[in-house]
């Protein structure tokens, strides 16, 4: 508790101006204010975080369990505890987006490849465990390699459903290059897919 104190302590007395070293790209004060935060939360455990700026003007703060339910717990808990503040909000997972579908991604030889998500499909199998695993079918993006094609659908899966809900409610990823016609959902019906079966 005392170190999530001294946290959101360090927080309130800078987020003036970390807000103000984005506004006014001020280079060194970006790289002082990263290394700041990546210390304060790595000392949490092994969390990714993202500052940034939402379609409604807020300011954000998301910290993220990176797809682990016992770190999500933690960064729950750290989020119970943020301040109440005006111009930010704060996320303790990757929220879904709404999102043009469009990013990009390093495959092995580290080239940072475009991708366009618009057009993928997928459908939702059942494991013999009973839990979900879903197939992605890449239409019209480029040729990717293994690891660079799994951080891809992982990161188009998130941005759909919410981390929170891909930790709880999915198990497994799969990107699969293939015509096969049986994938006729549309990548943007991902997340009504999985609201309906909550209710």
């Amino acid at each position: 508790m005392e170190k999530i104190e001294d946290f959101w302590n360090w927080f309130v007395q800078n987020e003036q101006e970390i807000i103000k070293s984005i506004d006014e790209e001020l280079v060194d004060q970006q790289v002082y204010f990263k290394d700041q935060l990546d210390n304060l939360i790595l000392d949490f455990g092994l969390f990714s975080w993202e500052i940034g700026q939402s379609k409604s003007g807020d300011w954000y703060l998301t910290i993220s369990p990176n797809n682990n339910a016992d770190m999500l717990k933690i960064s729950k808990e750290i989020m119970d505890h943020a301040p109440i503040l005006s111009s930010w909000e704060f996320n303790y997972c990757k929220p879904a987006k709404e999102w043009d579908r469009q990013f990009s991604v390093y495959d092995s030889l580290m080239n940072l490849q475009a991708i366009d998500a618009s057009n993928w499909r997928y459908r939702v199998r059942k494991d013999p465990n009973g839990d979900n695993d879903i197939e992605i079918q890449t239409i019209g993006s480029v040729l990717l390699d293994e690891d660079a094609a799994k951080k891809a659908a992982e990161t188009v899966v998130i941005n759909e459903i919410g981390e929170e809900l891909r930790i709880h409610s999915v198990n497994k990823i799969m990107v699969l290059e293939t015509s096969d016609e049986k994938f006729k959902n549309a990548i943007d019906t991902l997340k009504s897919y999985f609201k309906k079966r909550e209710k």
